[in-house]
């Protein structure tokens, strides 16, 4: 019963910031994959524009991150290896299919994903 209780105050306060006109940033986990023949400049510059992607869309960057080179459990575009990435971003969730898109289309990236995180 108490959860309903808090679930419905969370609800109804985020439905009168939305009408207020008020942003609330949620935040988010993002992991991507970098292509490993990618030398350590170029890591940075494609960190960088996701970075800027992020605070373009008026989001932030909380903290980033780098795991290094790992072994991939299957081939990614015939690729056994890859730089891993994690990003922890704050962003309005209306932005996050923008944030998608570019990432999709950025060739540097084999894989990414973007979750939701209570922190």
């Amino acid at each position: 019963m108490l959860k309903n209780i808090v679930r419905d105050k969370i609800y109804f306060r985020n439905f009168i910031e939305y009408k207020k006109g008020v942003k609330s940033l949620a935040n988010y986990e993002l992991v991507y994959i970098l292509r490993p023949d990618l030398d350590e400049n170029n890591q940075d510059v494609a960190a960088d524009k996701v970075s800027r992607t992020v605070t373009s869309l008026g989001g932030q960057v909380a903290q980033l991150d780098k795991w290094g080179k790992r072994r991939l459990a299957y081939p990614l575009r015939r690729f056994q290896e890859g730089f891993f990435l994690v990003s922890q971003i704050q962003l309005e969730p209306e932005k996050v299919a923008e944030i998608d898109r570019s990432l999709r289309l950025d060739e540097e990236i084999l894989r990414y994903s973007i979750t939701r995180s209570n922190k």
